[in-house]
């Protein structure tokens, strides 16, 4: 940039002189969007039935009488990506990449309705409460019948199921080490993190020695199984027991037909046989059969 001021005779002037020159990327700079993924897969009863949700990177589908309908944030979800589903009565919760939804399933056409669809933010909890919760993502839901547990990026949320939409109840616990990835409760709370497995109890988280990142749990006939890059662990009242599989990482685990099926990376198991080929991310039993979610393959191909 170049500036001059002075007089030209009787004139008073003023110059300023500047140039620019735009640099771009040797590309196109293109951005190349993220794979899509099954995060979690649900049975849900709604006023028209059985329906089954899938949890994915663009939103939430739900498959219901022969029919897949897709579903986001012009919609009422709280975000872009759902990241996890808890089923209540009447009702579905949704984790997401932005917050809280809640999806009032008594109607007929449910998902369909733009009154049934509640979405809860960080900023909308703080009103009205004199401590601050953080977080924005929400990472797991799970409940015990009376309070539901929320594991966010920040800390554990304990909020009285008859009371979910008043945030003047809720109350905040600190998280262990590590960002949750998977939270279960059966008979204690169990939290899954990064950097490996925790149980909440009367002085505080306890680490159970399995080491993070933890990818799913599953309660079944008084075991825990425990699915992380190893395999899966078993656990009989907090004391490891076994595996189930070892040598190779588990995404997700589902209890079909008297069996344990589990998903990796390069397909379904079944007692260690592998069944379906394929990059699978997450399991779910409803409507008479298994499902299976996959990760977008490089052609963006679910």
């Amino acid at each position: 940039v170049f500036s001059w001021q002075g007089k030209l005779g009787e004139w008073a002037c003023a110059l300023r002189f500047a140039f620019s020159q735009n640099v771009f990327p040797f590309d196109d700079n293109a951005r190349l969007p993220e794979r899509n993924r099954i995060n979690a897969i649900i049975s849900v009863r709604t006023a028209d039935g059985e329906a089954l949700v899938f949890a994915h990177q663009n939103g939430i589908t739900v498959y219901q009488g022969g029919r897949f309908s897709t579903y986001g944030s012009a919609e009422g979800l709280a975000g872009r990506a759902a990241l996890c589903l808890l089923p209540l009565p009447h009702r579905l919760l949704i984790g997401t990449d932005s917050g809280l939804t809640v999806v009032d399933l008594s109607e007929p056409g449910a998902f369909d309705r733009v009154r049934s669809w509640t979405r809860l933010y960080s900023t909308d909890w703080n009103k009205g409460r004199l401590e601050k919760f953080r977080g924005t993502k929400v990472l797991g839901l799970t409940q015990d019948g009376v309070q539901l547990y929320m594991a966010t990026d920040a800390e554990l949320v304990v909020i009285p199921i008859a009371s979910l939409t008043q945030p003047t109840t809720w109350t905040g616990l600190a998280l262990p080490e590590g960002q949750p990835t998977a939270i279960l409760w059966a008979q204690n709370l169990y939290l899954g993190t990064t950097a490996g497995l925790f149980r909440l109890g009367q002085t505080g988280w306890e680490n159970l020695g399995v080491p993070g990142p933890i990818h799913t749990l599953l309660w079944r006939d008084g075991e825990l199984l425990v699915a992380n890059d190893e395999g899966i662990r078993v656990f009989r009242d907090g004391v490891g027991a076994g595996w189930i599989a070892y040598g190779t990482p588990v995404r997700s685990i589902a209890f079909w037909q008297n069996s344990i099926w589990y998903a990796t990376p390069d397909g379904i198991y079944w007692e260690n046989n592998l069944e379906v080929p394929g990059n699978f991310t997450a399991l779910g039993t409803s409507l008479g059969g298994l499902w299976a979610g996959t990760q977008a393959d490089a052609n963006y191909n679910l």
